[in-house]
């Protein structure tokens, strides 16, 4: 189970995934909001997810907003350094590339 959390760009993003299938998610899109809304959305997302076990947390690396990807990686390598599972970094550009 991996926690992915997008705060570079002013879309606030934060999903649960597993073996490629995203489980559950939400998104905001509102600047200015990252660091209010943040851990609620992860609560929500891994609740509605069934309080899985993680192995591992994946954010968002930048380029991007500089208040919004500290917001970000901070929360990402708390829970990882807490947990004790793995950070994957994940360019943001490769990120909104891979859509396409």
């Amino acid at each position: 189970m991996i926690l992915g959390i997008e705060t570079a760009t002013p879309h606030l993003s934060v999903a649960l995934a597993d073996d490629g299938r995203i489980l559950a998610s939400c998104t905001v899109n509102r600047k200015n909001i990252h660091d209010e809304l943040l851990v609620p959305m992860i609560e929500g997302v891994q609740s509605n997810g069934g309080n899985p076990v993680l192995h591992a947390v994946a954010v968002s690396a930048g380029p991007g907003s500089f208040t919004g990807f500290r917001t970000g990686m901070a929360k990402a390598k708390g829970m990882a350094l807490a947990l004790d599972i793995p950070l994957i970094l994940v360019p943001t550009f490769y990120a909104m590339a891979w859509r396409i």
